[in-house]
């Protein structure tokens, strides 16, 4: 949301959690367990923003926005012992790794990534709003492969504001197109670029897509900004520890919308409320276990959603 702060040292470094929910498969060993670094120089200066895992690979990839300059980390995650743990890779700085955001992997050496905007938000806040309600199409979709000692990449598609990003099936992918509130769905050539083939329209500014096993493609988003940039100017003074008045706090509660959409069904609403569950940012669903989550851009915990058997 464009917050930062001149005192660096301040600000605590990021972190990545893994949520095991299936009790049958972890009796002794579910629940959310914050994930262990290893081999990770910089790990004071992690803090992440989009993450993608690729589960054959057991790769990770997590977008970093340094301090020094945004870059991507890769990780082997090992999540079979009792403390999940990523074992850092390596790092990636390149010229088209701007303003990263969202990353979905095709396997674990090719993914593309989003790069929201083209004006960065610190240093030129202004021509940055004007790019985000503007709807101007700044922003692009980057396809990245790595090899042992190389990586190369190119734009594959030109984006107002893409954020979320997620593979439909291996022929499609789903962009959040934020600042236009919708979302598009491209073809993916033989040589990694992008064809629009499809528009979503949705009633808010959608954030994060996913896509579950049954192909429905699940979008999250803000349907109120003002509201949203309005709690994040205020939500400083709810994260010290001295005693305020309770009114700030209740006064940050910012709307949310969840959509589900079906290539046959087309869009149904699957969570929407005025502010009990504020900032909604992702969903993502477990057809096999019967589960959903929600997560919300500022809130400090998830909703957990069971299918009724």
């Amino acid at each position: 949301m464009g917050t930062s702060t001149e005192n660096k040292s301040a600000v605590p470094a990021g972190a990545l959690y893994l949520y095991r929910y299936n009790e049958h498969t972890y009796p002794n060993t579910h629940g959310l367990f914050q994930i262990k670094f290893s081999d990770f120089p910089e790990e004071s200066k992690f803090h992440p923003l989009g993450i993608e895992y690729h589960e054959s690979g057991s790769t990770l990839i997590v977008a970093n926005h340094h301090f020094d300059g945004p870059r991507l980390e890769v990780f082997t995650l090992d999540i079979i012992s009792n403390q999940p743990v990523a074992r850092h890779l390596r790092t990636i700085i390149h010229p088209l790794i701007t303003t990263p955001n969202s990353i979905s992997a095709i396997n674990a050496q090719e993914f593309f990534v989003s790069n929201d905007h083209f004006f960065k938000v610190q240093k030129n806040p202004i021509l940055a709003k004007i790019e985000t309600y503007g709807g101007l199409p700044l922003g692009n979709i980057v396809h990245m492969r790595l090899d042992d000692s190389s990586v190369s990449g190119k734009v594959v598609s030109r984006v107002p504001y893409p954020n979320g990003i997620a593979l439909l099936n291996e022929s499609t992918l789903a962009v959040a197109a934020t600042s236009s509130a919708h979302v598009r769905l491209y073809n993916i050539s033989s040589d990694k670029t992008l064809v629009l083939a499809e528009t979503i329209k949705v009633p808010f500014m959608p954030d994060n897509v996913s896509a579950d096993q049954k192909g429905k493609l699940l979008i999250s988003g803000h349907p109120h900004p003002p509201s949203l940039e309005g709690m994040v100017k205020r939500r400083t003074k709810c994260l010290k520890d001295q005693p305020i008045d309770s009114s700030v706090c209740d006064a940050m509660k910012v709307p949310s919308w969840t959509m589900e959409w079906g290539p046959e069904e087309g869009i149904r609403t699957l969570y929407q409320t005025a502010g009990e569950f504020g900032s909604s940012s992702t969903a993502v669903r477990d057809n096999e276990y019967g589960l959903s989550l929600i997560t919300g851009l500022y809130e400090r915990g998830i909703i957990v959603a069971r299918e009724k058997q």
